[in-house]
């Protein structure tokens, strides 16, 4: 722990400052700056409409991931919630760990390399819609996942 504050400390002094007011609360057993973003994170989830627009643009992101994966002849399954979910390349149905294992990581990290020359950051894992999510955000992410299903498709 001490090497990483050190480290921060020479290149990011604006963060020991925070981390010299607000350690002295928490000790060792938490991060004062994770919880505070916990806490915000969790009074925007209550409010009116979050989860509806959340659900919204994740089933919006999982149609474009799809139709854009089926038109360019790509087999895929897309498993998960609208809030969370993941593409597995791959025509077997994926329930479990076991049998989501048999997945092509190879071609999902080429899928979301391209996606990320693009502009659109995903995980190498699943993907979480945010609600900070704009109509041209969705509308450059649908040209990049159509443009990264066409490179997959021809290679």
């Amino acid at each position: 722990m001490n090497r990483v504050l050190l480290y921060i400390s020479d290149h990011f002094p604006c963060i020991c400052l925070i981390w010299q007011y607000t350690n002295f609360a928490v000790g060792r057993q938490g991060n004062p700056i994770a919880a505070t973003a916990g806490l915000k994170t969790m009074e925007i989830l209550r409010r009116e409409g979050t989860y509806e627009r959340l659900i919204d643009l994740g089933s919006r992101l999982q149609k474009v991931q799809s139709d854009t994966l089926s038109s360019a002849g790509i087999t895929h399954q897309i498993v998960g919630d609208p809030t969370l979910f993941d593409v597995f390349f791959t025509d077997a149905n994926c329930l479990d760990y076991r049998s989501a294992k048999h997945r092509d990581p190879k071609q999902n990290a080429l899928y979301n390399d391209m996606l990320r020359k693009s502009g659109i950051f995903t995980s190498p894992g699943k993907i979480f819609p945010s609600l900070a999510l704009s109509d041209d955000d969705l509308e450059q992410t649908a040209f990049a996942m159509n443009e990264a299903a066409k490179t997959l498709a021809s290679d």
